[in-house]
């Protein structure tokens, strides 16, 4: 093969399918109400000229901050939009890197980063031209679902455990789990949903509540202190970069063509709350807070043994020679953050899968004195937000976790 010649229609080829200038532009909202927070999420689709001088449609994700200066300020403290910045720019190509080098058929978990003005907007590709979509959060996952992403996360975490032990990422320069931080929002997002819950609890749930409601009330000034405590690592910690915000609406699945209802591919978007520890800091916010919950309690230890089994199979085939977790190790990890999954199902579950349109509202953070109000009331009255808990609230009072 003539090598020159090659380089001459490899290069003409990319040429003609780049754009060569851009005719107009059109931008929408990209997501509903209810299903982001921390930014202002925009569809560009564009007319464009491409080099061969055909005209065509493309489409871009624009992510930029909120606008409103309470929104702004209340988020100010997690550098949201430098930390995604951080994970596009820096640690997402070296996976690629690393996938290059060990011939990794496997997809790629993130959307392509096209350009970012420092540190306010960020462009990316537009996932649904590939015919990727998110799924419905007021249902929650199925297990097939679940298992799809639960089996990627791993892929994600283990990509990441080998690059730290190659020493090319650094476990210290992101900030902490964002609901186990020293941070004002950290506060007023716990504190606010278990005072919120807590009074929903005693006056509109049945009257056998009431007791939970008291146990629940009385745990809320030291609820951060004690999730600050369980995000400490030692030595013995098997520390991974995690996604931070891992739950439905930050996942975009991709279906088979013969079965709409088959997922066969999907991507993890918006890196905002990235951050490094144990592992079983995603795991145990994606199960709680993204799958049904009879399916999350009917097949708790085939969920848990996909992930050590995905996780396992990851690190080996990159030629990862230290210890690796068992499905032990991992059940004794997700246990020891018992606390964090209650806090999950107090706080989070019923925001993101509430039916209403308006479970959160960002700004109503910034009342110091009534912060507990960001949350909807009406999303703890739900009889499926009751039944997706009840069983595991009943187990941390037994247990002496609340």
């Amino acid at each position: 093969m003539n090598k020159e010649w090659l380089e001459t229609v490899v290069k003409r080829h990319d040429r003609e399918l780049s754009i060569a200038r851009v005719v107009s532009v059109q931008c929408e909202p990209a997501v509903p109400k209810g299903e982001n927070y921390s930014s202002l999420i925009l569809r560009a689709r564009v007319k464009v000229i491409l080099g061969s001088g055909r005209e065509t449609k493309r489409a871009f994700i624009i992510k930029k901050l909120m606008g409103t200066e309470g929104q702004n300020k209340i988020i100010e403290d997690f550098s949201v939009f430098k930390v995604e910045t951080k994970l596009f720019s820096e640690v997402l190509p070296l996976m690629e890197r690393l996938m290059d080098e060990y011939n990794d058929g496997n997809e790629r978990l993130w959307s392509d980063l096209i350009g970012y003005n420092p540190y306010d907007t960020i462009i990316f590709e537009d996932l649904t031209a590939q015919n990727f979509r998110v799924a419905n959060r007021k249902e929650c996952l199925d297990l097939r679902h679940g298992l799809l992403v639960i089996k990627n996360l791993a892929r994600f975490h283990a990509m990441s455990r080998v690059l730290l032990q190659k020493g090319l990422l650094r476990n210290d320069d992101l900030k902490p789990m964002y609901l186990a931080s020293e941070t004002t929002v950290s506060r007023r997002l716990v504190e606010g949903g278990l005072k919120q819950v807590s009074q929903v609890m005693a006056s509109s749930w049945p009257p056998e509540w009431k007791e939970t409601a008291d146990r629940i009330a009385n745990d809320v000034d030291g609820a951060c202190a004690r999730l600050i405590e369980l995000a400490k690592v030692n030595d013995d910690t098997f520390m991974v970069l995690n996604h931070g915000d891992c739950w439905i609406c930050n996942i975009m699945f991709k279906y088979s063509p013969l079965d709409e209802s088959l997922p066969i591919a999907m991507r993890f978007v918006d890196f905002q709350m990235s951050n490094y520890n144990s592992y079983s800091w995603d795991l145990v916010y994606f199960i709680y807070s993204s799958i049904k919950a009879e399916e999350r309690r009917n097949n708790y230890d085939l969920i848990l043994s996909t992930y050590q089994e995905s996780l396992e199979k990851t690190l080996k085939f990159y030629g990862y020679k230290q210890w690796i977790p068992t499905i032990q190790d991992v059940k004794m990890e997700i246990d020891r953050l018992d606390y964090f999954s209650f806090i999950v199902l107090a706080t989070i579950l019923p925001a993101t899968s509430a039916n209403s349109m308006d479970p959160f509202d960002l700004e109503k953070m910034c009342d110091e004195d009534n912060f507990s109000t960001a949350y909807n009331p009406d999303i703890f009255m739900e009889e499926k937000y009751r039944e997706a808990v009840g069983q595991e609230l009943k187990s941390f009072i037994e247990q002496g976790i609340i």
